[in-house]
Formats: structure tokens, sequence, C-alpha cells
């Protein structure tokens, strides 16, 4: 059968039909719409873009990913809406070239400039690649998309490495132990270096840090920035808490890039991120980086003046009181930015504090737990050997899960978003049980059949219920992880080692994270 890209979403409900025998119109319910319903939550157009111009040029995704130096499963991401390039600049700049210097090639200016509505001329001069690329990524080139797509590609790719907490890597300076006060940021900078350094070296410390100055004292250097980094490495390997207050009102993209360099960070659980509701003071900024009853940088200027002014590095015990009462204020008009949850049992308890009922969608990685038959489960988990103790946790945890499903569909519409799984890993036995979103680590794969029994009980969800929806993408938006939006929350669950599920509930927060919505 002919199979262009753009009709793969109507193959998807034959072929399921053929290989399961089930008939095609049940399927086609829940399938026909999926792709533009998941375009529409995404409100991404990049795709169409690529896409028509991709048809003009001829281009296939093989030939346009052999240029490009990528995988062919990026471009078919790419265009059927479901991933961006626009957080690798590298990569966004050259699919842009690529695609101009082929459409001169092949003297498809004109019809170029009819899609575009840039004028010949204009796709012609030098200025030509500013234009195009404008057009192509106009809707994603926006700094929350750039850096939500950073963000959760991140947490997607991140592992940790062999060595997490190194030895510093550079020799400690000695620090004059009566100083106190440090000149412009490179006395900040010294200042922090002496703070840090203090910090790591002290069994039981805890730092509470919030600066809403501008953060170019410490990415502005990248020596300086690796330094930094190293020492609070070491303050985590010395088992250091720290309290963050993070300024929310910073530019998107700067403010999400810092909380993924802080991923290895995060995964050690000693960090408690907030931010405070109180608005920001555009005349002044403020830092203040305390080490209780033990050090504090206390810093206030007139904004954009802070290399003129200084900063005081604060031992006094009075003093110190009176830091740690001012923090703990502001620490009491804030709110945490995101939870970390390494066992399902702590994300269970988190979950049962919510209360509103509202809309659930899932983008998730196979189907879902909670719409397997128990005695499905029980049957796929005797066949993996699995043993008694891990089979009664994970059919409890699915018992749980299911009942929430359930009360669910009473109250609300529950949208699932699963990429089309018709392959080889149905029948080579390689396709998994979704047993990410409960954090387990324990590994079950279907066979045909089984696969097709959950299935046909999706089926009967979907006739009997006018709440549930499935829908099937047709590629993978995010290999390894799983995103959960429920009403005032959106969850990301990384599945791959080390498992960890980060729970975002600040309203501006959730604004960015929601990718996927009721359709």
């Amino acid at each position: 059968c002919s199979s262009k890209s753009s009709n793969k979403e109507q193959l998807i409900p034959k072929i399921v039909s053929w290989l399961f025998e089930i008939d095609d119109s049940k399927m086609q319910l829940s399938i026909k719409s999926s792709k533009q319903s998941y375009k529409k939550t995404m409100a991404l157009s990049f795709g169409d873009r690529l896409n028509a111009v991709m048809n003009i040029l001829n281009l296939s995704n093989s030939r346009l990913a052999r240029q490009l130096n990528i995988d062919d499963s990026h471009i078919s991401r790419f265009r059927n809406g479901i991933r961006s390039p626009v957080s690798n600049p590298t990569l966004s700049k050259s699919l842009a070239t690529t695609l101009l210097l082929r459409t001169k090639e092949t003297n498809m200016l004109p019809a170029l400039s009819a899609l575009t509505n840039i004028n010949s001329d204009i796709l012609s001069d030098e200025d030509s690649l500013t234009y195009f690329s404008n057009w192509l990524f106009e809707a994603d080139n926006k700094s929350d998309v750039i850096g939500i797509d950073e963000l959760l590609n991140n947490i997607d790719k991140f592992s940790l490495p062999t060595n997490p907490l190194p030895q510093l890597s550079f020799t400690l300076e000695t620090f004059d132990a009566t100083k106190s006060v440090y000149w412009g940021i490179a006395g900040l900078r010294q200042a922090v270096l002496r703070f840090l350094s203090s910090a790591s070296q002290q069994k039981d410390s805890e730092l509470w840090l919030y600066s809403d100055q501008s953060m170019e004292w410490l990415i502005g250097n990248e020596e300086y920035y690796s330094k930094w980094k190293a020492l609070m490495l070491a303050c985590i390997k010395n088992r250091t808490k720290i309290k963050i207050i993070h300024n929310i009102e910073r530019n998107t993209k700067e403010m999400l890039a810092a909380i993924s360099s802080w991923l290895p960070l995060y995964m050690s659980g000693l960090i408690e991120s907030y931010v405070c509701h109180k608005k920001e003071d555009m005349r002044f900024s403020h830092t203040v980086f305390l080490c209780k009853d033990k050090a504090c940088i206390f810093g206030t200027h007139i904004r954009d003046t802070e290399d003129k002014g200084w900063y005081e590095y604060i031992s006094e015990q009075d003093k110190l009181t009176a830091c740690k009462a001012e923090y703990e204020s502001l620490l009491f008009q804030a709110e945490p930015l995101f939870r970390l949850f390494f066992d399902y049992n702590s994300l269970r308890i988190f979950d049962k504090a919510f209360t509103e009922k509202g809309d659930c969608s899932s983008l998730l990685s196979s189907l879902s737990l909670e719409t397997m038959p128990e005695i499905l489960l029980k049957k796929i988990l005797k066949r993996n050997g699995i043993d008694s103790l891990t089979q009664t946790s994970i059919i409890a945890v699915h018992n749980e899960k299911q009942q929430k499903f359930f009360d669910a569909l009473r109250f609300s519409n529950v949208n699932e978003f699963v990429p089309a799984t018709i392959s080889k890993k149905l029948f080579d036995g390689s396709l998994k049980v979704n047993l990410g979103t409960t954090l387990s680590d324990t590994e079950i794969e279907y066979n045909a059949e089984e696969y097709t029994e959950h299935l046909s009980a999706i089926i009967g969800f979907h006739n009997k219920s006018t709440t549930y929806n499935l829908f099937f993408l047709p590629e993978t938006t995010f290999p390894g992880i799983q995103i959960l939006q429920e009403c005032g929350r959106v969850t990301v669950i990384k599945q791959s080692k080390p498992q960890v599920a980060f729970t975002f509930t600040n309203p501006y927060m959730l604004k960015l994270l929601i990718v996927i919505s009721t359709s």
C-alpha cells in the first residue's frame, strides 16, 4: 500500500484492525483525529511548515536527515509536529540553511515565495536565511517554548556520570577569614568561592540561597562557573542541604536552563526549590547567601549598579540571626517550584492531597497500566517470571491507579496520547508494559496476544464511556519520559535510571509545562 508520511495516521487503524481482527470503525473513532488534536494542544505550526517546504522540494526524511547528520526519526517527529529543533540553535540554523540552499539549487524560489509570502528577491539576497528562519520557526521561536523543550529534553536524556561527585579539579585558595567587604562582581565571585569552600568542608551545614540580580556574575565566566559547580557538588557530597528561592520573573529561557543545569544537584534529593509570591523589585536587587549560624553574603544595590557596589561577608552571630529571620520571612511567602519523588509511595501520598476535579491528560510511552484488566496483568507477570512479592506490589499499585482512573472518568475527560507501537517490537518480545508511571524498575514485556487483549479492553472503555479518549501519535515525543497533566499539577516522570518524578504546581510553570491537554 502507498504510505506517504502525511497519511500515516490513516493507516494506523487499518494495521491495528488487520493484526488484531478488531473492527476498524471502533478504532477509527479514537485515532482519526489524533494528530490534529495533539498538534492543537501543542500549539505548534512548525511541523506544517516543514512538511510544506519538504513537499515542494520533494525531499524525503532520510535524505534530509543525512544532510543534517541526524537520525530519520528526528525529521519524522519534526514533520508530525511532535518536536521542534528550536532548543538547538545549531540544528535549527543547519535545517533552515539546508532547505534554503536546496530551494535555490532546484529553482523552487517562486514556489517557496508563494508559500512563505516572502518576496523572491528577498529570498535571493544575503539576508534570505534570516527571513526564511523567522518564517519557519515563527510560532516556536519564543523563549518559553525553547526553554520548556530544552528542560524536558534534558530530563529525558539525563543520566548520572560514572563519578557524579568528582574531587575538585582546582586548588582551593586561602581566603582571608577577617575580610568583611567584597567590591563589585569580582568581589562577589570571590566571596561565593570562600562561602562555598567553607560550607563544603563542614558537616551538617545548610545553605539558604536567594538572588534576584542578573545571573551574569555566575554564568558570564565559564572558568568561574566550573569552579562554582564543582564546589556545589562538593557540598552535595558532604550532604549539605540547600534551600533556594528562584526568581520566577527571570527570562524564561534563562530560568529553565538554570533548572536544567542543576539536574545533577537536584537528583541528590538534598535541594528544595521555591518561588516567592511577592513581585520582583525593579529598582533594587538583593542577594542573600546564608549558611546558617556560620556566614552570610548580603548585598543590596540599585539595579544594574552591582559592579560598583559592595557585598558584606557576615559572620557575627547577631547579624546572622537577623539574616536568618529575614530569609524565613521570604520563605514564608514562597511555595515550592517543584517537588521530586524517587518512589511511587511518596508521589501517591502527595497526589492524595489534591482533591480538585478536572480533565486529565497523559503523554505516555505505551498503553496505560490502569486500562489493563487485573487478570491480564497477573498473566503477564507470571509469564515474565516475576517473583510473588514484586507481583503483589505491582498489582496493588495497578488496582489503586485503576480506581483513580475510574473515579476520573466519572467527573472529567481522560485523554491518553500514546505512540503507535505496531512494529516488530510486538513480535520479538521487546514491547514493554507501561510500569514507568509507577517509578518501578521492574520490566515486563507483552506478547502479541496480550497486547491485543489490552487493546480490546481499551476499546471497551471507549465504547462505554464518553469521557475516555485514546489518541495514537505517529512518533514518540520524548522516549525517556512520560508527562501526566491533572488538575493543578503536571508531573514529568523519568523512566530510565535514575528514576524520578518532577511534579510542578506553580501556576506560572504550569502554564509553560502543559504540553498536553484536552482536545
